[in-house]
Order: structure tokens, then sequence, then C-alpha cells
């Protein structure tokens, strides 16, 4: 589901947005392989994209773990996508690497899961007015949603 589908679920059934960045993905995880810092002598292959790919696999497997802690579940249709009841109304976590969108109706269940992430993680959190590439704005009193993507 791209970040648009996600988007047009909030504006469909009026959720409350925010944003979230968490600083340190990238090094919040556990990694299992070895990292040079500096590359070894006669080392000619440069792979700092396949550490950038084991970290941000890493990354995943850390913050799938801790989702589920709070009783998230992974949406069928797109394992980016989290479900889960919270202060007895749905909320959405969608992730992609260290952004993401939360969406509910309740900010109090919103406000909820940003405060799990603070102690967790190293967040900045707001109102989401750019997400990938995406100009967000909305007008809550009819209820719509626009995005715009400009091309440069």
């Amino acid at each position: 589901m791209t970040y648009k589908a996600r988007l047009a679920l909030a504006g469909v059934y009026d959720m409350n947005i925010n944003q979230f960045h968490v600083k340190t993905a990238l090094i919040n995880c556990d990694l299992k392989e070895d990292i040079f810092m500096e590359q070894p002598e006669r080392f000619i292959n440069d792979n700092a994209a396949l550490v950038y790919k084991c970290s941000s696999q890493c990354w995943n497997e850390k913050f799938v773990q801790f989702i589920k802690l709070f009783d998230f579940k992974h949406l069928y249709s797109d394992n980016c996508m989290f479900c889960a009841q919270v202060d007895r109304q749905e909320g959405f976590v969608s992730v992609s690497v260290d952004d993401g969108l939360i969406l509910s109706k309740s900010t109090i269940a919103i406000n909820k899961i940003i405060e799990e992430f603070n102690i967790h993680f190293e967040n900045v959190v707001d109102d989401p007015s750019y997400l990938v590439g995406l100009d967000i704005w909305r007008d809550c009193e009819p209820k719509q949603l626009f995005t715009c993507q400009l091309c440069s």
C-alpha cells in the first residue's frame, strides 16, 4: 500500500494523522554482521549498500518486535502497516525504513502510541506537511485531504 493510499484511508475515515521519523533507527539495531569503520587494505568492492540493507533489515526486525508488544498486527495486504485497538479506537502505524505515519480517529490513541515510541526510540513527531516527496495539507471541516507531488 502506498503512502497515497494510506493518506486516502485517513481522509475517507476522517482519521488524525501524525508523522514520525526515528532519528537513530539504523544504529538502534543489533547487527549480526561485522561492520568495518575503515575499509580494510586491498579491499576493492564497496559494500556500503550491503551494510545499509543489513542495518535496515535489522531495524525492521527490531521495530516489528517492538510494535507487536502492544498487540499491533501486520495487515495481510501490507507488511509495513500495523493495526491495533488503542483506547477503544483502531490505530494504524505505517512504517517505511525510519519514517512512518500514525493514523487514528482518537488523538488519545495517537498520543499513547507516540508516548511508547518516545520511550524506546529517539523520534521526531509532527503533523505531516511533507512526506516522501508529497506535500500534504488538510481541511478538516469538510473532511478533505490534499496531496501534491511536483517533479523538479
